[in-house]
């Protein structure tokens, strides 16, 4: 097992503190839970945390990224997911680079 990850980090190298930081913050943001309301247009009325990661920064990346991808009159679900997805990711990076920066700083 330790010659198998050996060799993951000499194919991947090994990760920057800010690819870390992303990393720890995916697996977060896959234990929190959201409800999100939208109304007839499209639009989205309510996002809320029901279960949080336990980080509220990360927490409000999630519902930033419906308001930046829903669409009011749109109801393309495939390319609304696409978009919040790309949207979750960029706004992760963002949040995990800043904390590396601050950890590096420390």
């Amino acid at each position: 097992m330790i010659g198998l990850n050996l060799l993951l980090m000499v194919v991947q190298g090994p990760w920057t503190p800010a690819e870390q930081v992303y990393h720890d913050l995916s697996h977060k943001l896959a234990s929190g839970k959201f409800d999100t309301k939208v109304a007839d247009d499209g639009s989205l009325t309510e996002c809320k945390v029901t279960k949080s990661t336990g980080d509220a920064d990360l927490d409000a990346t999630f519902c930033e990224s419906v308001r930046a991808c829903l669409t009011p009159g749109h109801r393309d679900m495939n390319a609304t997911t696409e978009c919040m997805n790309s949207k979750s990711e960029e706004l992760m990076r963002n949040l995990a680079a800043k904390r590396a920066v601050a950890k590096a700083a420390s």
